[in-house]
């Protein structure tokens, strides 16, 4: 057993009296000595106690419920221990379809009084250097903000699958009187699949200037260059284009850039503007364009597709190598 690292697994069954988050906290009853060693503790809400199979209509076989956490009364005596936790995950590890635009996703204002408590003291000390969410339900942007405003180590961001209980005309951005003290170094933030967050994110209160790994997933082209604008001094960033991908490559193809990673499902459009974009004097080493495999498929129509491509890549200075090895549907430039 790892003692530095945690994963919280989901019970089995709502009756389920021997569950992974009971035994842990058994575990440490017994041996108290063992919570402040842990640095890195991860809960899955929605896992593989959940059969996510569906019919021939494409209607899943199995009722969608609420997390576990909901319910749960032992885990905030699980949390009130780990003292010393520097990285914390709370992620659904479902397909996007099955919270149904978050009815079943984790909601914040709906959690025991105690567990809210605990939550809120796990994201706010002192040592936490991570956060990454995927799969929560909060009144607005603010909220979420809020739950690690006051996390002075801050380093690493991660939030997707966000839903908003108040309506978009409702929520407000961060108050600038208010600090905001995180300095991210690395933030990954999407919107796909979930409510608008990006615009939230890019507030005079959030300083961008430290973050060197960025991740952006968004269908809107203008947040998606604002945001890559914004990290000024990013050497790895990633843009998931879900559509056509309409946003200023040479505006955000900086000299600080040593990597840049591409998810499109419009890569012909993608791969030669971005070659066309580079600057003659990049810095970059690595650009990986990966998308599903239809679009990879797609481009084996055009004969003279991949000759252009080379020719472009050739001129831009770059020398070509492809990487089969993690995906069949992937190429590393």
């Amino acid at each position: 057993m790892d003692l530095q690292q945690v994963e919280i697994l989901p019970p089995k069954s709502r009756d389920d009296q021997d569950s992974p988050y009971r035994r842990f906290h058994k575990l440490l009853a017994k041996s108290p000595h063992i919570a402040p060693l842990i640095a890195e503790l991860q809960i899955v809400l929605v896992g593989s106690e959940t059969s996510f199979a569906h019919d021939e209509y494409n209607e899943y076989l199995e009722q969608p419920h609420v997390p576990w956490v909901m319910s749960g009364r032992t885990l905030p005596l699980v949390l009130d221990t780990l003292l010393n936790l520097k990285r914390i995950s709370l992620v659904e590890n479902s397909p996007s379809g099955w919270k149904e635009s978050g009815k079943f996703s984790m909601n914040w204002n709906q959690l025991g009084r105690s567990l809210k408590s605990s939550l809120a003291a796990v994201f706010s000390p002192p040592k936490l250097e991570s956060v990454r969410l995927r799969g929560i339900v909060v009144e607005s942007p603010t909220q979420l903000l809020s739950l690690f405003s006051e996390a002075t180590s801050l380093k690493e961001l991660s939030i997707s699958r966000v839903h908003f209980t108040h309506k978009k005309d409702k929520c407000t951005s961060w108050p600038e009187s208010q600090p905001w003290y995180p300095q991210l170094q690395s933030l990954l933030v999407s919107d796909v699949d979930s409510h608008d967050l990006c615009r939230y994110l890019l507030h005079p209160r959030i300083d961008w200037t430290h973050i060197t790994t960025l991740t952006i997933a968004t269908g809107l082209a203008e947040w998606r260059e604002k945001m890559a604008r914004a990290a000024i001094g990013a050497t790895h960033l990633a843009l998931h284009q879900s559509y056509s991908p309409g946003t200023a490559l040479k505006s955000i193809l900086t000299l600080t850039l040593r990597s840049i990673h591409f998810f499109s499902t419009q890569l012909s459009v993608v791969i030669p503007t971005t070659f066309e974009a580079c600057l003659h004097n990049s810095r970059l080493e690595r650009i990986v364009f990966e998308g599903p495999t239809e679009a990879f498929r797609a481009l084996r129509y055009y004969k003279n597709y991949y000759r252009s491509i080379d020719t472009r890549i050739q001129a831009a200075g770059f020398f070509v190598r492809p990487d089969f090895s993690a995906n069949p549907f992937r190429r590393a430039i």
